[in-house]
């Protein structure tokens, strides 16, 4: 994934994930189906290949351990024995100094303290490493990599910990797109304030309980929902079971058509192409046995209609903490009477910061608006009274000098004025 590989430093790594371990003892076993479900997250990962070091050359190695964001060593029984393994764990090790990557080591059947410490198998590849023809200096070096390495062991995983490989699999996966995403500062998303913005978006999805939950980013073109969109779901994808962000979904529905859309979606849940062969019923059928009772996270931006989501999805029926985001430009009256912490509106809200083109746009739904101008707040106000407060600084300022600032908040009231009732004032 892009985002989840890019840097706070905005660096972008054609890798998210580089798997570095002995192919003997895991290849086959845990590294695959390591490497399957890192994939499956949509995690750009490089596994190690024998054939790339045909010819002692390390250099596709080399640019494939430069260019990762994380690298996941696996320490197993043979790994020492390996010169390649050590020579590459220097080289990982050298990234994480100059360039911060992330290093996550797992100790796979292998005690900690024997990687550490060079005991067990460790000891006896040494002890062959120390009368081979290696410089001394050279496994001097591999000793210290390993011993750095095991101190690493706080934010590594050690496979005698869980009941299988599948349970460790699935929290090292978690994990991993956790700390990609982490990284991702919300100043790489361009938009000043965005922690406003997510916050505001985590109270509406209320992540810790366990319903299924829709949540609407609602808007004029240009304001930025796509973007937090973007930078909700890169924050929050690593905590449910299946994910996917289906952009353009307005202009999907027109040029490709429905079944189309669905068969996307399909993909990017398994992975894989699955036909819907035209129906559309075959396809939401399909969904549902993909993704029934399954915690997911979908995003759907840039819809024209909200009624096109149950076209996709039919009669959805998702796990508990299921949540379900959508991004639209389109005016639904019954969003108006949604009110935040102090009872105000989208309209008082409006009013309250001067936005004219969101009261514009709000006002102009239709009759509702005869209804929203006098409805009151917490503290009994109306759009009149929000307009007799004066504006904010950061508002204010827009126009310079303070008789052209006291008009622009005169128009303001005046305006408001006509607009209420004098029972309501």
């Amino acid at each position: 994934m892009a985002d989840a590989a890019s840097s706070s430093s905005g660096r972008c790594w054609k890798f998210g994930v580089f798997i570095k371990f002995i192919g003997e003892d895991t290849r086959k076993i845990f590294v695959g189906h390591l490497y399957r479900a890192l994939e499956q997250k949509a995690i750009h990962t490089f596994i190690d290949s024998e054939e790339l070091r045909k010819g002692n050359d390390l250099s596709t190695l080399l640019h494939a351990i430069d260019d990762s964001r994380l690298s996941i060593v696996v320490l197993s029984k043979n790994y020492a024995s390996s010169t390649w393994c050590l020579k590459e764990l220097v080289i990982i090790l050298e990234c994480m100094d100059a360039q911060k990557q992330i290093v996550v080591p797992v100790f796979y059947e292998v005690d900690p303290s024997h990687v550490r410490n060079l005991r067990g198998s460790f000891a006896e590849a040494f002890a062959k490493h120390d009368h081979s023809k290696a410089e001394k200096e050279e496994v001097s070096s591999w000793k210290t990599a390993l011993f750095r390495a095991a101190n690493l062991s706080e934010s590594g995983w050690d496979s005698q910990d869980y009941r299988d490989d599948g349970e460790l699999i699935e929290k090292i996966v978690k994990d991993t797109l956790h700390k990609l995403i982490h990284v991702s500062s919300s100043k790489a998303h361009g938009l000043v304030g965005m922690d406003y913005h997510l916050n505001k978006m985590y109270s509406l999805l209320g992540l810790g309980v366990d319903d299924v939950r829709f949540a609407g980013i609602w808007g004029m073109g240009g304001i930025g929902k796509t973007t937090i969109a973007h930078a909700v779901y890169d924050e929050i994808a690593y905590q449910f079971d299946h994910c996917c962000f289906l952009d353009d979904v307005k202009e999907r529905f027109k040029n490709k058509g429905k079944t189309n859309i669905q068969e996307y979606l399909l993909y990017r849940i398994l992975k894989e192409k699955v036909p819907s062969k035209g129906s559309l019923n075959r396809g939401s059928n399909m969904i549902m046995k993909s993704l029934g009772k399954k915690k997911v996270l979908l995003v759907f931006d840039d819809l024209d209609d909200i009624a096109q989501i149950e076209t996709i999805l039919g009669e959805h029926s998702f796990g508990g903490g299921s949540r379900i985001i959508l991004t639209t430009m389109s005016c639904y009256p019954e969003l108006v009477w949604e009110t935040d912490e102090k009872n105000r509106t989208i309209i008082h809200v409006a009013v309250l910061h001067r936005h004219a083109s969101i009261f514009n746009l709000v006002h102009g739904i239709g009759s509702i608006k005869d209804l929203v101008v006098t409805y009151e707040d917490d503290q009994g106000n109306n759009i009149v009274h929000m307009a007799a407060k004066l504006a904010p600084q950061n508002q204010l300022n827009l126009v310079s000098g303070v008789a052209l600032q006291m008009q622009r908040e005169l128009v303001w009231f005046e305006v408001l004025l006509l607009l209420v009732p004098l029972i309501y004032l």
